[in-house]
């Protein structure tokens, strides 16, 4: 359908569509500040928070459910494929590994695949399965940013007050909740229903600041010298403060300073 189709694009550039006031709006999913408690609405001071993207143990109704899929989600690897412009329409592969994500997994290797294409287009003829993110550099942010969301993915549901009326999709809120040793910890609504008695359902997953951060490119002090053909890569300079150690038994551990022209 156009809905599908339009929300597999967005979801390509971090963006989403929510519902407001009989019409669908766009938002992009980007970095937030944490909510905190306040006792101050339009001027007027309470005993109490009003702050609707702060949630404490007193705003929850009933019960409350964590799903934690970290084991089965996480992956310190993932894989997808392109058809890149720059490489005649093409397809290329992209890939991320976290060296850090492997050792907290104990050495096994969790690949993952992520789609950049959409496999359905509006009408029963069309075949546009090549349409999606068709940049390398965007296609490696998102590849990067969808490892990193691969390792939060614990959802929680609840169901809060009327206040909750004033939250919408797409929205960071800070939940404190005791029993789960929730502190201030961060969530993002993926869904809300708006029940008849005024109180509404809301359903968000694990949110962490560090998926939108843009990792330099490590090798982009060698593109910038073999930027014309006919010069030449520069020789490192000698590593210094070189030293030795015995601490160990049988061993000899060698420690030195990499020149600053070394490019790891």
């Amino acid at each position: 359908s156009i809905f599908e189709n339009m929300n597999v694009f967005l979801s390509h550039m971090n963006g989403m569509l929510s519902y407001e006031g009989g019409k669908y709006v766009l938002d992009i999913e980007t970095q937030a500040d944490a909510p905190t408690s306040s006792t101050t609405f339009n001027s007027q001071t309470y005993d109490w928070n009003v702050n609707p993207e702060y949630i404490d143990n007193t705003d929850i109704i009933g019960s409350i459910s964590l799903t934690d899929n970290s084991a089965r989600n996480a992956k310190n690897t993932i894989k997808a494929s392109i058809t890149d412009p720059a490489n005649n329409w093409a397809s290329r592969s992209v890939s991320f590994f976290n060296s850090n994500f492997l050792e907290a997994d104990r050495k096994v290797v969790k690949t993952g695949n992520f789609n950049y294409q959409l496999e359905k287009l509006i009408g029963p003829t069309l075949d546009f399965n090549n349409i999606g993110i068709t940049n390398y550099y965007n296609a490696r942010i998102g590849t990067e940013k969808e490892l990193i969301t691969s390792r939060f993915s614990r959802e929680i549901s609840f169901k809060i007050g009327p206040k909750g009326l004033l939250l919408k999709a797409g929205q960071v809120i800070s939940l404190t909740y005791e029993p789960f040793g929730f502190s201030s910890k961060l969530f993002r609504i993926s869904n809300l229903n708006f029940n008849p008695d005024c109180s509404v359902s809301i359903k968000a997953t694990e949110y962490d600041d560090s998926q939108y951060i843009i990792t330099a490119v490590r090798a982009n002090e060698l593109r910038q010298e073999a930027a014309t053909q006919s010069q030449t890569l520069a020789a490192p300079s000698t590593p210094t403060g070189l030293s030795a150690t015995t601490t160990k038994p049988g061993s000899v551990i060698l420690s030195w300073t990499n020149p600053t022209n070394f490019v790891d």
